[in-house]
């Protein structure tokens, strides 16, 4: 089903998912799709958990849903880390408008994280004396051990998984909706790793 579906359509999708009884659900709905599965959940009565992106998990979703939301999950979701990395992106953030407390700050967020761990590596390559281009950051990506994301510090081994010699870091925590309306990262779950789980 689509993101635009009535209550009516949500509750027979979600009905379909669940019939055979599964583990666990995985939505990749969006905005009103998440508002809407949300929904059916509780609708109908399941609590099978529900693992969703940080789409589901933003400001604006949870919001309209509220409580509703327990038992639902959200991968790239997480509670705020008081790092010191942590600490710089939520200033930058802030002066940029944002909020690093809200559950999900969408694609400026990850936009942000992507350029900052590039400065980390642009910044390694300059310590070590070389030029900053194209090809040197390429070149460090492939050959260094001691690179990390930021803000989170997930180790980045560029060319693990043969299939996708460009992937660096694909790992993520995994949180958890809290009646109340706080999102917090699940207990052992802080840094989930999809490498293994890659085709």
């Amino acid at each position: 089903g689509g993101d635009n579906e009535t209550d009516a359509g949500f509750e027979g999708l979600m009905r379909e998912a669940t019939k055979d009884d599964p583990d666990v659900l995985f939505s990749l709905y969006a905005d009103a799709g998440c508002i809407g599965a949300i929904r059916a959940r509780v609708a109908l009565g399941l609590t099978v958990p529900t693992l969703s992106t940080a789409i589901c998990g933003s400001k604006e979703v949870l919001d309209v849903v509220g409580d509703d939301a327990v038992g639902w999950n959200f991968l790239a979701v997480g509670s705020p880390s008081e790092t010191p990395a942590a600490k710089e992106a939520e200033a930058i953030l802030e002066r940029g408008g944002g909020d690093l407390k809200l559950p999900s700050l969408g694609l400026g967020a990850l936009s942000m994280t992507l350029v900052m761990t590039l400065g980390r590596v642009a910044n390694a390559v300059a310590a070590a004396g070389a030029e900053v281009t194209g090809a040197s950051i390429r070149d460090r990506l492939a050959t260094a051990t001691d690179l990390r994301t930021f803000p989170g510090g997930s180790p980045l081994a560029c060319g693990s998984v043969a299939a996708y010699p460009s992937v660096c870091s694909f790992e993520f925590p995994v949180g958890e909706y809290v009646a109340g309306g706080t999102v917090r990262t699940i207990p052992g779950f802080e840094a989930v790793s999809v490498i293994d789980y890659l085709p």
